[in-house]
């Protein structure tokens, strides 16, 4: 008896375990059901306002390019469109940026998916027609990397064939970028300013085009330095060439010599003693004759 009651209570459990297990189905096969007829409802009412988006047409993966073929327009009710969407009319403020994260077709692309106003693509600080060219550069001609975004500097090029020489290439070029440090992260330009220095071995000028040519050229045939020049200098540098023997000015520059006249003269005016030396002694001797004759 107590084994027939024991397993009458086990299908009792059974039965009360299907009972509510059905029971839980079926609530919430209902549930679904009407969530599907409320959000038919909402779809089917002509009331609904709906806003049109830029979408992605197709998977589009971090670091992939926006571009018109990449998005379509879809109308989305107002309710469910994010509030950083893109808009059509504003299309262009995402054009040909690079994405941050990936979107898959048919979902709208947020401006949170691309570069910031304010954290733009490096391309956006060049003015039309201006070019960003980068060059390398150590530590000895880049002011020990004190050069920052912004700064003007007059750029050289040294040459070491024959005779060492500088040759100015360009002057008061803007510096756009140190390493990877841009002319627009203006926070981190005054952390480096009041701060340690950071290391770079690069820097980007921002040229016209030609000059642009002209630079990219002109590595080929010697190092680049870099003068730093004060910002609101805009004199114009007439030394556009120094060459090696300028270094030791004592070798191109005529000799002075500087003799006193006695009695009532002074100090003479310093005369060139490698042409005129011969004149200087003639002229030396006809004093000293003069002075003996009248004692």
């Amino acid at each position: 008896m107590k084994s027939i009651k024991f397993l009458d209570r086990n299908w009792i459990l059974l039965f009360v375990s299907l009972l509510l297990g059905g029971i839980a189905a079926w609530a919430v096969g209902n549930y679904l059901k009407v969530k599907e007829g409320e959000i038919k409802q909402q779809y089917a009412r002509t009331d609904i306002v709906k806003v049109p988006v830029v979408v992605a047409v197709s998977p589009l993966l971090r670091g992939d390019v926006i571009t018109p073929e990449s998005v379509v327009v879809r109308e989305i009710p107002s309710d469910y469109v994010p509030g950083d969407a893109v808009h059509p009319n504003d299309f262009g403020q995402i054009a040909n940026k690079i994405m941050l994260n990936d979107v898959q077709p048919g979902k709208p692309i947020l401006r949170s998916y691309v570069p910031k106003m304010g954290q733009q693509q490096f391309s956006d600080i060049l003015q039309d027609g201006r070019r960003a060219v980068t060059i390398n550069i150590n530590e000895n001609n880049s002011n020990a990397n004190m050069l920052k975004p912004g700064d003007f500097i007059d750029l050289y090029l040294s040459q070491s064939q024959d005779e060492k020489s500088l040759h100015l290439i360009l002057e008061r070029v803007t510096v756009l970028a140190t390493g990877r440090q841009s002319i627009s992260e203006k926070d981190k330009i005054k952390q480096s300013i009041f701060g340690e220095s950071e290391d770079y071995s690069t820097v980007t000028l921002d040229l016209s085009v030609k000059d642009a040519g002209r630079v990219s050229l002109a590595q080929e045939y010697g190092n680049f330095v870099a003068l730093l020049r004060n910002r609101t200098d805009e004199l114009k540098v007439t030394n556009r060439l120094v060459k090696e023997a300028d270094v030791f000015l004592h070798n191109e520059r005529e000799h002075h010599v500087e003799y006193i006249i006695g009695g009532s003269g002074g100090i003479a005016e310093g005369v060139n003693s490698q042409n005129k030396i011969k004149e200087n002694l003639s002229t030396l001797k006809s004093f000293a004759n003069n002075v003996n004759n009248k004692f």
